[in-house]
C-alpha cells in the first residue's frame, strides 16, 4: 500500500515500512527482522533527521530519539563502545575487535597506519606480516629508558645523555659520571662520578666508583675496581680483583685476577698473571704464564706456561713454552727457546737462548748459554759460557767455563775454569780444570782428567805450565820440535828490526845483522860463528921453521877472528899452532918448530871456527 501527502510519502509492504520526504532526502525504513535486516534511519542528503522525545525497541535494543540524537539504553547493542568512552565495562566480555580472524586495520586521513592481524601481530607502518608479534617501519624514541624481557635500555640513573646502558642494575648508582657504557646485569653498578668507562658483561666494573678510562669486557672482569684508571681487561674475571691498580691490559680468561693495586701490567692468556697482586710492569703472553707471580716486577714472559711459578722474582726475560717455568725468586735472568732455563729457581742473572738451553739450572748464576741444549744439565755451576749446540751439555757443578762449538766440552762434569773454542773442542775432558783447547776436535794432550793443558790447533801444547811448540809433552817452559831438512821449518826464527833505544834487561834482539842479549843494562852482541874441520898432517918440520896447511870454511873473511882447535896427539913441546883467514873461505893453520931439532906432529883433527860481527 503507498499514500502521500503533501510532504511525506508511506509505503507498506508484507514485511517492512519505508517512509520519505519527498522534498528532501532524510527516509526511515522498518524492514522484516525475520530476515536478519534491522530498522535504520538515515539522512542521504541536506534534509533533517529530527525526532521528538520517542522510545523505540528495535530487536532487543531499545532507543530514545529526541531532536538529532539517538541513544542506546538497553538490550544487545548497547555494549556499542562511544566516542565519549564508556563505563560500567567488564574485560572478559567487553571489547574492540573482531570475533573472526579478519585483521583489525587503524586509519589517520584514510590511510593505513597500523594493523592487527589475526594472528595477534601488531605492524605499525607496515603491511607485510613478518612474524613478528610487533612490526615497526620507522624510528622508536622512548624518552625514558624501557626494558625489554625485563632488560633495562637506556641512560641510566643520571639520565645522562652521553651514559649508555644495557641491564639491570648498570649504572644504577651514577651520579656525575658521564661518556660511559655499560651493558649486562649490574655493570657499573656502583659508579658514581667515573668517567668514559666501558662495561660489557654480568659485573663487569660493577665496584667502580670513581675510576676513569676503564674498559671492561666479561662477566666480572673488573668487577671489584674502585678508583683503577686506565685498566683493560677482556674475559672472564679478568682484573677482577682490582680495586687501586692502574694501565692494566688483561686479555683472557681468569687473566690478573687476583690484581688489587699493581700498575702497568699487561697479561695475554688463560690464567696468565692470575694471582699477581702487587707486581708491576710485567708483561705476560700465553696460557697460565707468570701464573704464580704476586710480586715480581719487571718481568717479560711470553710463551705457555713460561715463568709460571715465579713468585717474587723481578726483570726475568722469558720467551719460549715452559722457559724459566720453575723459577722462584730468580731475578735478571733472560730465557728465549722452549725449555730454556726451565728448571731455574733462584738462580739470578743468567741468560738462556735456544731449545733446552741451561734447562736444568737450578740455583747457578751468571751462566750464558747460546745454543739447543748447551748448559743443558747445569744445576749449580756459576759464570760459565757457553755457544753452540751441545756446548757444556754435561756440565752439573763446574764454574768459570768457555764453551765455545757444536759438542765443545761435551762431556765435563765437575771441571771449572776449562776454555774450549771449537766443533768437539775438549770434547773428551771430563773432570780436568784450567785446560785450554782451541780448534776442531783438539782434545786433551796428556790425560781427560788432568788440568792445565794446553791444546791449539794441535800444534802448541801446554802441561802444567811448560809449552811445547810440536811436542804435547813439553819438558822445559818451552820446548821447540826438531827442525827437519825442508825448507821452512826451522824450530826458531828472528825478523830483522831496529834495537832498543835504551836497552832492557833480558831482551834478545836481531837488528838483521847481529844478535844482542841485554844483560842488566848492557847490551851484548852474539857472535856468529862459522866452524869446519879437517885433518892435517904437518909431517917433519925442521928447527926453527914452520909449516902450512888449509881448511876450507865457507864465509871466512879477511879480518875475521879466528879460533883453532888443536887435537891433544899434535902437541909438542917448544912448538905452537897459529890460523888466520888467508883468503875468502880459506883459513890457514901454521905449525911453529921453536925447539933445536925437527919435529913431526901427529896427525889428527883440526876445529876452526870464525867469530863474525
Amino acid at each position: 500500500m503507498q499514500q502521500a501527502n503533501a510532504q511525506f510519502t508511506y509505503k507498506i509492504k508484507a514485511d517492512s515500512v519505508k517512509i520519505t520526504n519527498d522534498s528532501c532526502t532524510a527516509e526511515l525504513i522498518l524492514e522484516n527482522s525475520t530476515k536478519h535486516i534491522n530498522g535504520y534511519l538515515y539522512n542521504r542528503g541536506n534534509g533533517r533527521t529530527e525526532f521528538k522525545s520517542i522510545l523505540y525497541k528495535i530487536n532487543d535494543s531499545v532507543y530514545t530519539v529526541g531532536g538529532d540524537t539517538l541513544l542506546l539504553l538497553s538490550g544487545s547493542l548497547f555494549n556499542a563502545w562511544r566516542l565519549s568512552g564508556n563505563s560500567g565495562t567488564t574485560p572478559s566480555t567487553h571489547f574492540v575487535g573482531t570475533t573472526d580472524s579478519t585483521r583489525l586495520v587503524f586509519r589517520t586521513n584514510n590511510t593505513e597506519r597500523a594493523t592487527l592481524l589475526g594472528n595477534g601481530n601488531f605492524l605499525i607502518g607496515s603491511t607485510t606480516n613478518a612474524n613478528y608479534k610487533l612490526d615497526v617501519n620507522g624510528s622508536i624514541r622512548a624518552v625514558n629508558d624501557i626494558r625489554v624481557n625485563d632488560v633495562l635500555i637506556g641512560r641510566g640513573v643520571g639520565n645522562d645523555l652521553s651514559n649508555t646502558i644495557v641491564g639491570n642494575a648498570s649504572l644504577s648508582n651514577n651520579t656525575t659520571g658521564v661518556y660511559n657504557t655499560a651493558v649486562g646485569y649490574r655493570a657499573l653498578m656502583n659508579n658514581t662520578s667515573g668517567r668514559i668507562n666501558t662495561a660489557i658483561g654480568y659485573a663487569a666494573l660493577q665496584g667502580n666508583t670513581t675510576g676513569e678510562n676503564n674498559t671492561a669486557v666479561g662477566a666480572n672482569s673488573l668487577m671489584v675496581n674502585t678508583t683503577g684508571q686506565n685498566n683493560t681487561a677482556m674475559g672472564y674475571r679478568a682484573l677482577t680483583a682490582n680495586t687501586t691498580g692502574g694501565n692494566n691490559t688483561a686479555v683472557g680468561y681468569n687473566v690478573m685476577a687476583s690484581n688489587t693495586t699493581g700498575n702497568q701490567n699487561t697479561a695475554v692468556g688463560r690464567n696468565s698473571l692470575t694471582i699477581n697482586t702487587t707486581g708491576y710492569a710485567n708483561t705476560s703472553i700465553g696460557y697460565v704464564t707468570m701464573g704464580f707471580n704476586t710480586t715480581g716486577n719487571g718481568n717479560t714472559a711470553v710463551g705457555n706456561e713460561s715463568l709460571y711459578y715465579n713468585s717474587t722474582g723481578n726483570s726475568n726475560s722469558t720467551l719460549g713454552s715452559q722457559s724459566m717455568m720453575l723459577n722462584t725468586t730468580g731475578a735478571q735472568n733472560t730465557a728465549t727457546g722452549t725449555n730454556a732455563l726451565r728448571y731455574n729457581t733462584t738462580g739470578n742473572n743468567n741468560s738462556g737462548f735456544g731449545l733446552n738451553a741451561l734447562n736444568n739450572n737450578t740455583t747457578g748464576n751468571y751462566n750464558s748459554a747460546l745454543g739447543h741444549s748447551s748448559l743443558v744439565t747445569n744445576t749449580v755451576g756459576e759464570y760459565n759460557t757457553a755457544a753452540g749446540y751441545l756446548s757444556l751439555p754435561s756440565n752439573d757443578s763446574g764454574s768459570y767455563n768457555v764453551s765455545v762449538g757444536y759438542r765443545s766440552l761435551r762431556y765435563s762434569k765437575t771441571g771449572s775454569q776449562n776454555i774450549a773454542i771449537g766443533v768437539d773442542a775438549g770434547s773428551g775432558i771430563t773432570s780436568g780444570s784450567t785446560n785450554i783447547m782451541i780448534g776442531y776436535n783438539v782434545q786433551a794432550p796428556i790425560s781427560n782428567t788432568a788440568s792445565n793443558q794446553l791444546n791449539i790447533g794441535n800444534w802448541i801444547y801446554g802441561n802444567g805450565g811448560k809449552i811445547g811448540i810440536g811436542v804435547t809433552s813439553p819438558a822445559a817452559v818451552l820446548q821447540l820440535a826438531a827442525g827437519t831438512a825442508t825448507a821452512s821449518t826451522a824450530p826458531l826464527k828472528f825478523t830483522s828490526g831496529t834495537n832498543l833505544t835504551t836497552p832492557e834487561n833480558g831482551a834478545v834482539e836481531y837488528n838483521g845483522t847481529n844478535y844482542f842479549v841485554t844483560s842488566g843494562s848492557t847490551r851484548y852482541t852474539l857472535a856468529k860463528t862459522l866452524t869446519n874441520t879437517a885433518t892435517l898432517n904437518f909431517g917433519s918440520t925442521s928447527a926453527g921453521s914452520s909449516a902450512d896447511l888449509t881448511i876450507t870454511v865457507t864465509g871466512a873473511a879477511d879480518g875475521d877472528a879466528v879460533s883453532l882447535a888443536v887435537p891433544n896427539a899434535a902437541v909438542l913441546s917448544n912448538s905452537s899452532y897459529t890460523a888466520w883467514v888467508s883468503a875468502a873461505d880459506t883459513v890457514t893453520v901454521r905449525f911453529n918448530n921453536y925447539s933445536s931439532g925437527a919435529q913431526d906432529p901427529a896427525s889428527g883433527t883440526f876445529r876452526v871456527s870464525i867469530i863474525k860481527y
